[in-house]
């Protein structure tokens, strides 16, 4: 026996059926909500901006700490490394290079010395005493000084690099090894701190 078959009927509606029913809003009411709504998603997209503007500091701020973190280890480690390597330069100017420039430079020294203390002074005589061994650095330098009346000896109490020039009631002395040893002596402590510095980290 045949079944009946059930179909779906199809009619043509306005659609008006189904469709909620709007209550009608006035123009200036509906641009009011507009207007509402528009400063509500304003207000929010501020917001978020803000909070995203405020996480970006905030990485950028970490970020650029690190960096400075890591550019003061750098600098720190460059600048160790360049003392260590110039200790032994240091060290060796000290010991070497400043007691030849002494001696070489001793001549010149004291003869500028004397033309400092002869300016304004009539008919004045100059004494220069250097330590045994010396003289023979001071005398080439004497012609300028012939016009003055300036004597050289040597003098057995002073130590090498010591110097000495009487005039009157002048007297003035220079000690040349001291300043080589406090420089000596500023370089140990410099390399002394650095060293201190590493082994605390």
């Amino acid at each position: 026996m045949s079944q009946l078959m059930h179909l779906e009927e199809f009619e043509e509606t306005d659609g008006t059926e189904h469709a909620p029913k709007l209550a009608p809003v006035a123009p200036e009411e509906f641009e009011s909500q507009v207007k509402a709504a528009y400063e509500q998603g304003y207000a929010a997209g501020w917001d978020d901006a803000i909070e995203e503007e405020t996480k970006a500091n905030e990485r950028i701020g970490a970020e650029f700490a690190r960096n400075l973190r890591d550019l003061g280890f750098t600098f720190h480690e460059a600048r160790n490394q360049v003392l260590s390597t110039m200790e032994g330069l240091l060290q060796e100017i000290a010991n070497s290079l400043m007691p030849e420039l002494v001696r070489q430079n001793l001549g010149p020294h004291l003869v500028q010395e004397i033309l400092a203390m002869a300016s304004g002074e009539a008919d004045c005589v100059f004494e220069i005493l250097v330590p045994c061994g010396s003289l023979s650095l001071v005398e080439p330098y004497l012609e300028p000084l012939s016009t003055l009346q300036v004597t050289a000896h040597e003098e057995p109490s002073l130590a090498a690099g010591q110097a000495l020039i009487r005039a009157a009631q002048k007297e003035r002395g220079f000690d040349f090894d001291t300043y080589i040893q406090n420089y000596s002596a500023a370089v140990a402590a410099l390399f002394d701190h650095v060293r201190q510095e590493r082994a605390n980290g």
